[in-house]
């Protein structure tokens, strides 16, 4: 069974939070990362779903940012470590509507998918 849960880390101010010089803006350097809370819920409907399918019982456990884990039969096979590349800038999508959602979800992932398959 394999299970793909698609994560984004949202901008989290902290207690001290400063401006961009034209003060438009959150310095990036007062924000934290945290994980969205929808994809919080996204990621433990994916591990439930795996308990309850393979009858396998997982432990959970925070992991350092950074580090990409392949668990098989319950158990860590593979744990790599990288530094994320916050340099990006977001796209934003459309907002999307049933039926629709699927599809273009599914376009969007194959799109993002491929370049890491010609690896």
């Amino acid at each position: 069974m394999k299970v793909v849960v698609c994560v984004k880390q949202v901008g989290a101010l902290g207690d001290e939070v400063e401006f961009t010089e034209d003060e438009r803006d959150v310095d990036p350097d007062y924000l934290d990362h945290a994980l969205n809370e929808w994809d919080t819920f996204a990621t433990e409907e994916a591990l439930q779903l795996v308990e309850r399918y393979t009858g396998v019982r997982l432990v959970r456990r925070e992991v350092p940012e950074g580090t990409l884990l392949a668990v098989s039969g319950g158990r860590i096979v593979h744990q790599e470590s990288f530094t994320p590349d916050r340099s990006f800038t977001e796209q934003l999508l459309p907002a999307v509507r049933a039926p629709q959602e699927r599809s273009f979800c599914l376009a969007r992932l194959a799109a993002i998918a491929a370049p890491a398959a010609g690896r």
